[in-house]
């Protein structure tokens, strides 16, 4: 399966519709079942995605065969870090290396810039991301924000 990864505005329909599914996924395994709109909706509202939008970050969509398959945000929190956000694989393309290919892309992307690390919160139960991120070079850090629905914080020196 080939894919394709693209620069792309996080507003984009595209965009909206993994970050809706990403944000699906990760409080529908929080609450143990299906998250209703409401929810979805509010979480949403609760965390905007500012920051994934030139100048502060961008926002990229992986595609296999046309179809959206994933996405991937990076926002610069500092003159050489960036922090990994709305990481998703939408489940019909998990397994094909799409994770790695938009990892992949986001940290030479992030280079490109002129970041030197890339940062990440996420929880243990995403089991399949802790997996990705610790193959691709993530390794423990000290928290750095007082989210309550995590409880890992990881980081990589780009080289």
């Amino acid at each position: 399966m080939t894919v394709t990864i693209a620069l792309e505005p996080v507003d984009s329909a595209d965009g909206v519709a993994l970050v809706r599914a990403c944000f699906a996924d990760i409080i529908g395994r929080a609450l143990g079942r299906p998250v209703t709109a409401t929810e979805l909706d509010a979480a949403l509202a609760a965390d905007p995605a500012d920051g994934l939008s030139a100048p502060t970050g961008w926002f990229a969509v992986a595609r296999s065969a046309g179809e959206p398959a994933g996405c991937v945000g990076v926002k610069r929190v500092s003159d050489d870090t960036g922090e990994l956000q709305r990481f998703f694989v939408a489940p019909a393309f998990r397994g094909a290396g799409t994770g790695s290919a938009l990892l992949a892309f986001a940290e030479q992307t992030a280079r490109e810039r002129g970041l030197s690390v890339l940062r990440l919160d996420t929880r243990s139960d995403l089991v399949e991301a802790g997996r990705r991120f610790a193959a691709r070079g993530f390794t423990p850090v000290t928290p750095f924000n007082t989210d309550p629905h995590v409880d890992r914080w990881l980081a990589k020196r780009l080289t």
